[in-house]
């Protein structure tokens, strides 16, 4: 009998031992079993990141061989009829000009695919100082009067007074502003109007707004237009461009704390508001801008 009772408390024991264990290890199993799920998580988004990287670099090479490979052509050609004999001082001038024009066309083109590099790699930084942003608009509105005066654009600006001071980074805001004043230009007609409005916002920061009488963006469309590579077609025709201005110019407006909006009828104009935040001398905004 007492034998019987001590076999029985020995195999209770052992039973409870395995038992034991075995919670153990299915708590260990389950342990595993879920650090492999992470690691072959972290491993899917790596592959998936470095699918994206490789997009993106293909993406860019196009752009590059598609967008710079016409401005090449032609500061080529003209150079070579430059250097001719066989034409007057005057038309020489227009090849000039010809090749001045495409040489910016390039830098534009470049400097937009080097900023969207930088952008992807996160390495375009802000550098921000107390700025007056009316200075910034009305500097950079005289650097478009030649282009509106060439296809007969009635240019104007309307500025708050007295305007609040803002903490931005002043070389990208021109950038913005460049962008925006840029696809006005290019996308309204001969004898339309664009107009630059700055404005004090309700909440102390500001807004720049750029309007114009241009042929628009219909409503389906809109949602697309900061999106890198996105290029707008009009009634079946593409602009030559990057595609990359807008998608830029939303980073640099973000990465400054604010937004970027858009309003547009096709064939009514579009107009664009930039808001960006009151001055705080203890504001710190991303040095950084995010990807």
């Amino acid at each position: 009998m007492e034998f019987s009772i001590l076999t029985a408390v020995f195999f209770g024991a052992l039973a409870i031992i395995f038992s034991i264990k075995e919670e153990r290890s299915k708590k260990k199993l389950a342990e595993a079993q879920k650090q492999l799920e992470a690691e072959k998580n972290k491993l899917k988004d790596n592959i998936i990141n470095e699918e994206n990287m490789n997009k993106v670099k293909e993406e860019l090479t196009h752009v590059m061989v598609h967008e710079l490979r016409a401005p090449l052509a032609s500061i080529k050609d003209s150079s070579e009829l430059l250097l001719s004999d066989k034409f007057t001082e005057e038309e020489k001038k227009q090849f000039l000009k010809i090749i001045n024009h495409e040489a910016k066309l390039l830098l534009s083109h470049v400097s937009g695919i080097l900023d969207a590099a930088k952008l992807e790699s996160g390495t375009f930084t802000l550098e921000k100082n107390k700025e007056n942003i009316s200075d910034i608009i009305y500097e950079t509105i005289k650097l478009f009067e030649p282009q509106a005066n060439k296809k007969n654009l009635t240019l104007s600006s309307h500025i708050d007074s007295p305007f609040p001071f803002v903490f931005i980074d002043k070389i990208r805001i021109e950038q913005v502003i460049n962008n925006l004043l840029s696809n006005s230009i290019k996308f309204t007609p001969q004898g339309g109007k664009i107009t630059v409005k700055a404005r004090r916002s309700l909440d102390g920061g500001v807004e720049i707004i750029v309007e114009d009488t241009g042929i628009g963006v219909p409503k389906e469309l809109q949602g697309d237009i900061f999106n890198k590579f996105y290029q707008v077609k009009n009634h079946g025709i593409e602009i030559q461009g990057t595609g990359l201005g807008l998608y830029i110019t939303k980073k640099i407006v973000e990465a400054h704390g604010g937004t970027i909006e858009i309003e547009s009828e096709e064939n009514q104009g579009t107009k664009i508001k930039v808001s960006l935040p009151a001055y705080d001398e203890t504001h710190q905004a991303p040095s950084y801008l995010p990807n």
